[in-house]
């Protein structure tokens, strides 16, 4: 929902407006949802992001406040605050996501150089706290809390090979000599 409020050359209503289309468009989703609050993302400006691109603070606290509006009409909407998350590893405070806590001073590990996108351990995080803001209640719609994994390193490590293509010479699990092609 960021681009939905973010973007090049809009007015506070363009982006007000656009984010309610966002919303609309997120309004078809039955299933059960996790949408991230609205970070502030001035840190990016001038590199990564473009003045123009970065909303005031007051739309983006508009923003952040209809969508909590929004999402608590919604049973199946839970809104994670990454808006939170974001702001303290910018200012490399301590930070704790579910059953992770960063002292201050480590948490900016979680974010990559553009100080906007999640590093791959920040990734990791995500994943698990997300999965642990929603598991607790035991509800349909929630994970059961064995199956989060809480190791973030392991995260990490099996989510990087899990985004790494087999080798060319591995087709289903089998090896195959060097001069056979896939199709044979």
């Amino acid at each position: 929902i960021f681009w939905f409020c973010y973007g090049a050359n809009l007015t506070p209503e363009q982006r007000l407006a656009q984010f309610e289309s966002g919303l609309q468009l997120l309004e078809q989703i039955e299933c059960p949802l996790i949408v991230g609050d609205l970070p502030d993302g001035s840190s990016s400006v001038g590199g990564i992001l473009g003045k123009q691109e970065m909303p005031d603070a007051t739309t983006l606290a508009s923003c952040n406040a209809r969508l909590a509006d929004w999402a608590q009409k919604r049973s199946n909407v839970t809104v994670f605050p990454l808006a939170k998350v974001m702001a303290a590893a910018i200012a490399n405070a301590e930070l704790t996501l579910g059953s992770m806590t960063w002292p201050q001073g480590k948490s900016r590990s979680l974010l990559q150089e553009d100080k906007l996108h999640p590093s791959r351990l920040g990734l990791a995080a995500l994943a698990i706290s997300v999965l642990e803001s929603v598991a607790p209640s035991g509800a349909a719609t929630q994970a059961p809390l064995a199956c989060v994994r809480r190791d973030l390193d392991m995260v990490c490590k099996q989510g990087i090979a899990l985004g790494t293509p087999p080798p060319k010479s591995q087709v289903k699990g089998q090896e195959l000599p060097a001069s056979a092609s896939p199709s044979q």
